[in-house]
């Protein structure tokens, strides 16, 4: 997998409200794309310069940032050394902003004396989302002592975190800790939801992970894209499908464990936006 390695992992605050636990991160504006045309308004037979701006406002760097123009309405593009009317960025880092321009014409005769179009853009880039979950198992010996004393401490079942362009919910079957039974059988699902201003791209088996944070901790989970390469996931509105993980009871501790669980999402993620050019005879 070709995974952006990221400096500062996000930190997190707790926000309980009834049985929802919300991680914060530090939210930027994502990859804003301007274009703003040079003249606004040009004759028949004349040039103008698509300045095309890209500023990224997220909060990390963004890998393998391109745009290009994708709808030239009724003109078209002018190969000129100082034309740059699509290109690929290998990163841009936080806060960096990039201008370049695209030169054009009118593509065909026009019979109105002034008319205008649209001329629309995309560009797109790779980034990474990752939080860090805690899950807290108990066995039942410990859970009876603990409700006896009075020391029992429910903590709750849903946890929603959030990057520049992605909202992440984590929900567990029962509220947290989840109590060692003999065949009970928990569940951890993971809901994602766009909340950028652009759209992601599908999700294969590769752009998705959930790792123990300690390499010497259990892996107490079964995920359907773990050894599945044929897995993926088109987002439908402005939601993907839930994903399922199914919780795997380690042995081995008396009473009760904490185990942190990385969640990695790598995606693609494209934005648009559109100018208008007047055309005058």
């Amino acid at each position: 997998m070709n995974k952006i390695l990221l400096a500062v992992m996000p930190a997190f605050v707790l926000l309980v409200s009834g049985c929802v636990y919300t991680g914060t991160q530090t939210v930027g504006g994502g990859l804003v794309l301007s274009l703003q045309p040079d003249p606004p308004q040009i004759f028949t037979d004349g040039l103008v310069g698509i300045k095309i701006d890209l500023d990224n406002r997220n909060t990390r760097k963004i890998a393998n940032v391109s745009y290009s123009i994708f709808d030239p309405g009724v003109l078209e593009t002018v190969g000129t050394e100082r034309s740059f009317c699509q290109k690929r960025i290998p990163e841009m880092k936080s806060n960096e902003f990039q201008t370049f321009t695209c030169y054009m014409r009118l593509n065909r005769d026009i019979v109105s004396k002034d008319t205008s179009t649209t001329v629309s853009a995309r560009a797109e880039y790779r980034t990474e989302f990752n939080t860090v979950q805690l899950v807290e198992l108990m066995t039942e010996p410990e859970y009876q002592r603990r409700q006896a004393t009075g020391d029992f401490v429910q903590k709750p079942a849903v946890y929603s975190y959030r990057d520049d362009n992605i909202d992440m919910g984590v929900e567990f079957s029962e509220s947290l800790p989840l109590i060692v039974r003999p065949g009970k059988e928990y569940y951890m699902r993971i809901k994602i939801r766009n909340a950028g201003n652009g759209f992601v791209k599908r999700i294969t088996w590769d752009d998705f992970l959930v790792s123990p944070i300690k390499r010497d901790n259990p892996v107490i989970y079964n995920c359907p894209f773990i050894n599945d390469r044929s897995w993926y996931m088109d987002v439908v509105g402005d939601e993907f499908p839930t994903v399922t993980c199914r919780i795997v009871m380690p042995g081995g501790f008396s009473a009760i464990e904490n185990y942190g669980l990385l969640i990695t999402l790598l995606y693609s993620y494209e934005v648009r936006e559109s100018a208008t050019v007047r055309i005058v005879r």
